[in-house]
């Protein structure tokens, strides 16, 4: 009988993702909770995705897409075959995890908006939330 924990997806928006020595990441000017800019129409230089999935080698990923909606239309896409995924390695818990990085650059923010992130897996559509984009002058209209 297996004990597999479930699937799951972490999503974290960024300034810059940068790879560092040792397979280790370094994130730079993460976002939590919305992404606010001072105002719109505005340009960020690069705007970074960071994701994590966690998958059972009891259950290893055979498919993996990996999708930025905006505004609930495909943004951003990564899709992996079984033969680009990393092979599962033997963890305590029996879990492991793919870690995949998107940039957009530059990023245009023209106003008000949403990011959601999802994961496709060969059996099932994994949720990593959402970002709301907001622009200080839209607040201080909202608060009027």
């Amino acid at each position: 009988m297996s004990h597999s924990t479930p699937r799951a997806l972490v999503a974290l928006v960024c300034d810059d993702v940068r790879e560092e020595v040792g397979h280790k990441s370094t994130l730079v000017g993460v976002y939590q909770g919305d992404l606010c800019v001072n105002e719109a129409p505005t340009t960020l230089p690069r705007l970074s995705f960071f994701f994590r999935v966690r998958a059972h080698v009891d259950r290893p990923l055979t498919h993996l897409v990996v999708r930025v909606l905006r505004d609930g239309e495909n943004y951003l896409t990564a899709d992996f075959a079984a033969d680009a995924l990393p092979i599962p390695g033997e963890s305590d818990d029996g879990s492991y995890h793919v870690q995949i990085v998107l940039q957009a650059q530059p990023f245009e923010v023209t106003g008000p908006g949403e990011l959601r992130f999802i994961a496709e897996t060969e059996s099932e559509t994994l949720d990593g939330g959402r970002l709301l984009i907001r622009a200080a002058q839209t607040i201080s209209t909202l608060l009027q």
